[in-house]
């Protein structure tokens, strides 16, 4: 350090600085990142008011970071240069460094990133000039489970390792708050995104998509997507072509992204698609999604517009809508796929929906019918919903046609108000026509009439409802007056069972608390009751079995807390035979416990042809207690 003091000259102009730095490790932590910085020299010198650094150097990220810069004239009107480049920094440790939430078990990254950057300011940042030429080349690679999902796609497989190449060429002003894009792009062999425009408070910068397969850009996004706690990430399983032709204008605090999307021979969730176009504009306040037409394969089309206002990107109960709607032919098992649903259903659904206003004031009308539908094996000859909006009051009618009889359904919610009437009807079922029941051929016999009705609010709802077996027949056991009863009213539920057969009665109560802890009270109690029959239902091969027996049970406890429920069965009579060549019998009743998350079964003995059988135990429902 040396200091010449001169007449008319500013004391930093009479001062002269020499020095290197060295610095062997340097970490730097923040919230978001964590790396290290190794192996820092730089020369630097201030004479005559100018202060200029040189040949500073630095290994980040397997990289080399260098770069030279001069202020001039300091202590008067400053003026500052700096470029700066870095080579070779892997993409791989930047990936790392980021933290767990920038990285995915399905896809690795590797590679380069390379870069040039020029800079110039004067007393502040203010005026701030800088340009950057950025580079980057890598690979992408998936993990052999992801590959074999792939490959179960029949357009062929995508590559487990391919090339990634992007480049960005940017210049910032801060003056005018101004960030220029040119020719840059991200690309792979199948997927190329390009930008070029302006960010600023008045952006417009143009967007082109390309994806000629769409499993290659599904990779790519693995990397993005992250799971919810607890969960783990399930593949798109996407196929096909797509492209986005668009344009992004505004402010970078309210961007509005407005263009044009087209897919062809799309697959997405197991499910395929000829055609996918829309017009998509995205802003802060506003969605929509308009001249939507969405073509399914072998058959079905959906054409819809629809668009939601948006308060800072986020839907609310008041936020204005507007959707039309009219599907025709779409296979509903195909629907079930995309929404990411494994239900066993099938047939086709034909929709017309024209819909306004908001969440709470519902304007319009629009039908929803099913043909030819399967669920859980059951065929439903025709189904059709229809409703209607008046703005306060949301009116729904429903009628279902079964092989084995229908069901008729009306209801209406109020959404300002928070409240609703209901009211489902079904009359003449026939037992024997379900298909649960003749797929298996079972010989059960019996009309089902079922009635609910229910009204209240959304926080306190009531309900009403009733099921009425007049006369059953189970393999030539008959049992009559089966009456299952049910309300809900103040947070609370009852249940009634029973049925009037003389010596086969059955009776069951149960009230269950629908808040805290869910608090429950039940008994069941009966006669005599014939085994062939059950066990025929489960096993239907095991003809020839008959026996008898009769249960009372209780159980008491919150259902949310199982190792603090109780319940103890008593089952005062249990005879089984095969024929005439095997019988067997309690020789007193037998009593089953639980409490504490224990089953406890007391000792008991079973006698019979040529048996002897004496038991009794202890095993915890859960965890890994001693059984």
């Amino acid at each position: 350090i040396a200091f010449k003091q001169a007449t008319g000259r500013a004391m930093l102009d009479s001062l002269t600085v020499d020095g290197n730095l060295d610095c062997r490790r340097l970490e730097v932590r923040t919230p978001a990142i964590r790396a290290q910085i190794n192996d820092i020299a730089a020369n630097y010198r201030l004479a005559n008011g100018d202060v200029v650094l040189r040949n500073l150097r630095a290994r980040v990220l397997s990289g080399v970071v260098t770069a030279q810069a001069m202020m001039k004239s300091i202590s008067n009107s400053p003026h500052s240069e700096m470029t700066a480049e870095v080579s070779g920094v892997s993409l791989a440790e930047a990936v790392r460094e980021l933290g767990p939430s920038a990285q995915s078990r399905q896809v690795t990254v590797a590679g380069a990133l390379n870069a040039k950057a020029q800079a110039t300011w004067g007393r502040t940042f203010s005026n701030l000039v800088a340009h950057v030429d950025a580079t980057v080349k890598g690979q992408v690679q998936r993990e052999r489970s992801t590959v074999a999902q792939a490959a179960t796609v029949p357009r062929g497989v995508a590559p487990a390792t391919f090339p990634l190449e992007s480049a960005i060429h940017a210049t910032y002003s801060r003056t005018n708050q101004q960030l220029a894009l040119e020719q840059s792009f991200v690309k792979t062999p199948q997927t190329n995104l390009t930008m070029n425009g302006v960010v600023s408070r008045h952006s417009s910068v143009s967007l082109h998509f390309q994806a000629n397969d769409l499993r290659e850009a599904e990779t790519v996004a693995e990397m993005f997507r992250t799971a919810a706690p607890g969960q783990t990430l399930q593949p798109l399983g996407l196929a096909g072509t797509a492209s986005f032709q668009g344009n992004v204008q505004g402010s970078t605090a309210e961007p509005h992204l407005t263009g044009r999307m087209t897919a062809t021979n799309l697959q997405i969730n197991g499910t395929s698609w000829k055609v996918l176009r829309t017009e998509v504009d995205l802003s802060p306040s506003q969605l929509s999604l308009q001249r939507a037409d969405l073509e399914a394969a072998p058959h079905g089309h959906i054409t819809f517009s629809a668009s939601t206002g948006l308060s800072h990107w986020t839907f609310t109960k008041n936020s204005p809508m507007q959707v039309q709607l009219n599907a025709t032919q779409m296979n509903i098992a195909d629907l079930t796929k995309l929404a990411g649903q494994r239900i066993p259903v099938n047939g086709t659904l034909s929709a017309a929906i024209a819909m306004h206003g908001t969440e709470l004031n519902p304007v319009g009308n629009g039908s929803v019918t099913l043909a030819n539908l399967t669920v859980y094996d059951q065929l439903v000859q025709s189904a059709k919903l229809t409703f209607v909006g008046s703005g306060d009051e949301l009116q729904g009618n429903l009628s279902v046609e079964l092989p084995a009889g229908s069901m008729k359904g009306k209801a209406s919610v109020r959404p300002r108000e928070k409240t609703y009437t209901a009211e489902l009807e079904a009359t003449g079922v026939e037992l024997g026509k379900l298909q649960a029941v003749s797929s298996r051929k079972l010989k059960i016999a019996g009309v089902v009439a079922l009635h609910a009705k229910g009204q209240g609010s959304f926080d306190d709802p009531q309900i009403y409802a009733s099921l009425e077996i007049p006369a059953l027949a189970v393999q030539g056991q008959n049992v009559t007056g089966i009456k299952l009863q049910a309300n809900v009213a103040n947070h609370v539920a009852n249940a009634t069972l029973q049925s009037s057969t003389v010596n086969t009665s059955i009776q069951a109560k149960a009230k269950i608390d629908l808040t805290g802890d869910y608090m429950a009270d039940a008994t069941l109690d009966t006669q005599g009751i014939p085994l062939g029959p059950v066990i025929t239902v489960y096993a239907p091969q095991a003809n020839g079995v008959t026996g008898e027996t009769e249960v009372h049970a209780t159980l008491h406890g919150p259902l949310r807390n199982q190792k603090q429920l109780e319940a103890h069965v008593t089952l005062p009579l249990l005879k089984v035979a095969y024929g005439n060549s095997v019988e067997l019998a309690a020789t007193a009743p037998i009593h089953v416990d639980y409490k504490d998350g224990v089953i406890n079964v007391q000792r008991f003995s079973i006698h019979g042809t040529e048996t002897d059988l004496q038991l009794e135990g202890s095993a915890p429902v859960s965890g890994d207690g001693p059984m």
